[in-house]
């Protein structure tokens, strides 16, 4: 990727990537992005010109942050941020679990189990919180996955 404009505008990183095709016969590449910035970037609002290879991973991008080298990953934005992944994925499981539940009800079998795989999952934001805190690093932070979903009676 080649260069890109960033700058913090209402909290929320930009990025601009200039068109290559945009820059005229002969420009030199810094006033080709000199222009691109001046008619991208509102007046006033300080900017970086990047590596596009330099911006960190997507899957966190509600929680850039413009620093003085370029953009980063404010970590506890990206923490509150995978937690609401983690609790969307959860009640996904409840509703697999509470189905396996009734079946075992059905046919008179043992729910004894799958009702303590269930109060884990509702103390599971809880029970995570100390593994979260503890991730310094974005693609450390996607990777993390609480054991309990890879339990076979939380899969459908």
């Amino acid at each position: 990727m080649s260069k890109v404009i960033t700058y913090e505008l209402g909290g929320t990183v930009q990025v601009v990537i200039p068109a290559p095709k945009a820059q005229y016969p002969g420009e030199s590449e810094a006033d080709f992005l000199a222009r691109i910035a001046a008619g991208a970037v509102p007046a006033g609002v300080p900017h970086k010109i990047i590596e596009g290879d330099d911006l960190p991973t997507r899957r966190f991008r509600d929680a850039w942050v413009c620093n003085d080298t370029g953009v980063e990953v404010n970590m506890p934005v990206a923490r509150a941020v995978k937690m609401k992944r983690i609790r969307a994925e959860r009640e996904h499981k409840f509703t697999t679990l509470d189905n396996k539940i009734r079946k075992a009800q059905d046919v008179g079998d043992d729910t004894a189990p799958l009702r303590q795989k269930r109060k884990q999952l509702r103390s599971l934001p809880r029970d995570i919180r100390n593994d979260l805190d503890g991730i310094s690093d974005p693609d450390n932070l996607d990777a993390y996955q609480p054991a309990i979903f890879t339990d076979p009676d939380l899969q459908e």
